[in-house]
């Protein structure tokens, strides 16, 4: 079977799959460069990041007018919110690709044989990176309650945490800051829910049920109701899961007398083997191979 090529733009920079899914992708498509021919029988992909951040205009122009003249054009949307600006081009977009991709890349970087050797010294691990607003309203709306958890944010960094230029700082995992802590209070990239009603679910999320950690998460209502539609489980029984149902500031001061009402002792039977579920099905990797064939690859193909 020939290869569907897939024709980027000269001056693309990011790769359409991770090196970790080659061997998902190639046997079903071909990444070449534009060579100035048009041929119907390609398809034209640009990532959506590359798009919108590529300073002049070329590659919008370029991409239309493959469009226009009858072209097949496809934007890579799986790193964001799904976004239907363009209505000429196909949307390449999945809600669990965060799994997905996180699942593969931890077991490539041996996240996948870390074992927990908990101390339990503080309350709460809550790693924040990008400067937003509305995160700069959850980090003073908990301020009295940052003494006793570990978190960064601002100027504000983690312990024994790489530098920013760090081949894998963004997935980067010190099993210190688990060890270390009761819960992750996940911060996700947006509390509001999208157009689509889906909420947006991203590694913030899945990198505690990688790491063997309960969670709390700040972010769009029915955040924790689609997690659990994926067949994970959460922590009602540690936590009072109703701010699921709510958002905003009502949302997190539901989630900050959680945090205060928390009981600090060592986890329980029961919360163990939720730890467990979430650990295995989020590293199962044949069950992964086989979503990102039916969910991704096929739908394109």
């Amino acid at each position: 079977m020939s290869r569907v090529k897939l024709i980027t733009h000269p001056k693309s920079r990011r790769l359409i799959w991770p090196n970790y899914m080659q061997s998902l992708f190639e046997p079903h498509f071909q990444i070449c460069k534009f060579d100035g021919a048009a041929d119907p029988t390609n398809i034209y992909v640009i990532d959506f990041l590359e798009l919108h951040n590529i300073h002049d205009n070329t590659v919008q122009q370029w991409i239309q007018q493959l469009a226009e003249s009858g072209c097949k054009v496809l934007i890579n949307n799986l790193w964001e919110q799904v976004d239907t600006k363009y209505t000429w081009a196909y949307y390449w977009s999945n809600t669990n690709w965060f799994w997905y991709n996180e699942s593969l890349w931890y077991d490539q970087l041996g996240y996948l044989n870390y074992h927990p050797d908990r101390t339990y010294q503080q309350l709460a691990f809550m790693p924040i990176n990008i400067h937003k607003g509305w995160r700069d309203r959850v980090v003073e709306q908990l301020a009295p309650d940052l003494d006793s958890m570990l978190y960064s944010y601002r100027d504000k960094t983690l312990p024994d945490d790489v530098p920013r230029n760090h081949v894998h700082w963004q997935r980067y995992f010190n099993p210190d800051w688990y060890n270390s802590t009761y819960f992750s209070l996940v911060v996700e990239t947006t509390e509001q829910l999208p157009d689509t009603g889906v909420p947006f679910v991203t590694e913030k999320s899945f990198k505690p049920m990688a790491l063997q950690h309960p969670f709390q998460i700040h972010a769009a209502p029915g955040t924790l109701q689609y997690i659990q539609a994926q067949g994970f489980v959460t922590y009602d029984n540690l936590f009072d899961e109703s701010y699921d149902l709510l958002a905003g500031a009502d949302r997190l001061q539901k989630i900050q007398q959680n945090l205060r009402g928390f009981k600090k002792q060592p986890y329980t039977a029961e919360t163990l083997e939720r730890i467990e579920h979430n650990h295995s099905r989020f590293f199962d990797r044949t069950l992964v191979c086989q979503r990102i064939r039916d969910e991704i690859i096929n739908p394109l193909l």
